[in-house]
């Protein structure tokens, strides 16, 4: 069972690191479900995803407040205001 949350962590990975360049694709949901699926299959990788400097502090913020950081939301908005826009 453990490969098979870690393969769908991987997959959840892949998606959310492709939302960063892509406005209609979300990030942090994706990487919650990282963190999850992490969890359940390795310490070791969710270790690693809770440390890394870029996937980490949101899913800090969502395990510590339940809260997705302001600049995220207007960043968001913002790239689907410009993709509509265009």
């Amino acid at each position: 069972m453990r490969i098979v949350w870690a393969t769908c962590g991987i997959l959840a990975l892949c998606l959310g690191t492709l939302g960063i360049a892509l406005p209609l694709l979300p990030t942090v949901p994706f990487l919650l479900l990282v963190a999850f699926c992490f969890a359940e299959s390795s310490p070791r990788l969710h270790h690693w995803l809770v440390t890394h400097r870029v996937f980490g502090p949101p899913i800090k913020d969502w395990q510590a407040r339940g809260v997705i950081r302001r600049s995220a939301k207007v960043a968001a908005t913002v790239s689907i205001v410009i993709v509509f826009g265009i």
